[in-house]
């Protein structure tokens, strides 16, 4: 199931991120200088649970997400 991260946007860090989630997948540098983090999800039978995209501002706060949500 999907999470409803707008709760979340501009009080979650992604210091915070990194501890819950562990370190990411892969992460974008964007030109305001905030960062895109992708973490994985799990792939069973050709569905992936558990994968989330949470993308944070320069100061590291969140601006939007998606995926499942915080454990």
């Amino acid at each position: 199931a999907s999470y409803d991260w707008s709760s979340q946007i501009g009080t979650y860090t992604l210091d915070q991120a990194l501890v819950e989630f562990g370190p990411p997948d892969a992460t974008s540098k964007l030109s305001d200088g905030g960062n895109v983090v992708r973490w994985p999800g799990t792939l069973i039978d050709g569905t992936v649970y558990g994968g989330r995209v949470l993308h944070f501002d320069k100061d590291g706060k969140l601006v939007s997400g998606s995926g499942s949500g915080r454990k």
